[in-house]
């Protein structure tokens, strides 16, 4: 992650080249093709069922199964 100081320099020159409106705009898309791309490979169902195969209420009671037996 970028300092404050940073950023600012960064922003400073994008408006003195007269891109800074372009620039954020691109920066913008990306970050959000970036987070829908994440969240829907993170919510695909055949992700997620190749991630945990396993799981169920074994699992979420610590493989004790309901009666707590270890």
């Amino acid at each position: 992650m970028q300092n404050q100081t940073q950023v600012a320099t960064a922003l400073q020159v994008f408006y003195n080249l007269g891109s800074l409106v372009s620039t954020v705009n691109e920066v913008v898309n990306k970050v959000r093709d970036n987070l829908k791309n994440g969240v829907k490979e993170t919510l695909d169902p055949n992700t997620l069922s190749q991630a945990q195969p396993n799981a169920g209420i074994g699992n979420i009671l610590g493989d004790r199964g309901p009666q707590g037996d270890g």
